[in-house]
């Protein structure tokens, strides 16, 4: 991961929280595949952010 990238993650997730679109994890343009699945597996971990069960499915499509 890039600075650049990195400084857009909080920007997507956000967006995510608000109108989540699971198609833009499964073709994640900001990082790497892998890195979209750690972001899943951490988003979809945390209370507040919700959509624990969508994100989960994605990780797991990523890992694949």
């Amino acid at each position: 991961m890039n600075r650049e990238s990195e400084a857009q993650l909080p920007d997507f997730c956000t967006r995510q929280f608000r109108a989540f679109q699971e198609l833009d994890w499964l073709e994640p343009e900001l990082v790497s595949s892998d890195e979209m699945a750690a972001t899943c597996l951490f988003s979809g971990r945390v209370d507040w952010f919700g959509y624990k069960t969508q994100l989960v499915g994605i990780d797991l499509a990523l890992a694949a």
